[in-house]
Order: structure tokens, then sequence, then C-alpha cells
């Protein structure tokens, strides 16, 4: 599919509008293939190894297709990789009481809703 696809449209790395609006197109007309928000709301299920070999390789082929959702998931991989590193950071390195100005800053938020 992926080579019948870059024989219409172009490689897949092209981001150009044209290259971008046609494959758009093409994952909300053509069945079997995903669009950008169904791709989103299985990334989680991706990561975690809970989709079937089927819907893998869907997934799979939308990220080989679409250049933003490679951003994104690439993105969204990095955002859990910094949050594991933050969590097993030492507690030595984290103050123990709270800038004054961050406190006001949130209640501030808060109180701004």
């Amino acid at each position: 599919m992926v080579q019948l696809i870059d024989a219409v449209v172009g490689r897949h790395e092209d981001a150009s509008p044209t290259g971008l609006r046609i494959r758009g197109w093409m994952m909300r007309h053509v069945p079997g293939l995903l669009t950008c928000a169904e791709f989103e709301r299985f990334v989680y299920d991706y990561r975690e190894g809970l989709l079937s070999r089927s819907k893998r390789r869907v997934f799979e082929l939308h990220m080989e297709l679409c250049p933003m959702c490679r951003v994104y998931f690439d993105s969204y991989l990095q955002t859990i990789e910094l949050g594991i590193q933050i969590c097993a950071s030492d507690d030595e390195d984290a103050p123990e009481e709270l800038p004054e100005e961050l406190v006001a800053a949130i209640l501030a938020a808060r109180s701004a809703r």
C-alpha cells in the first residue's frame, strides 16, 4: 500500500501542502487507513503493545504516511521518557519549600477560573 501511495503522492517524507492534502483525503476515504484523530486514539495502545497485529500495521502505515503524526508520536514518547526520568530522580534535588512566587502564581491561576 505504501508503494502505491508513494507512486501517486510522492515520497512519504514529503510534507508539502499538496502532499499533506492528498494524504489527508486518502486517510479519510480509503478503507483501512486511519485519520490523524484515530491515530491519536491508538497511541497509548500501540506503545503498550495492546494492538492486534492488523491494527498495529494500520497504525504503522499511518505513521509512515503522515509526517505530522510521526512528530506527534516522537513527542509523546519523549514526554513519557522525561516523566520517567523526573519521577526516578532523587528527592535530594527537590527544594524543601516551594518558592513564594510559585505558590502565589498557582493561587492566582486557580482564582482566575
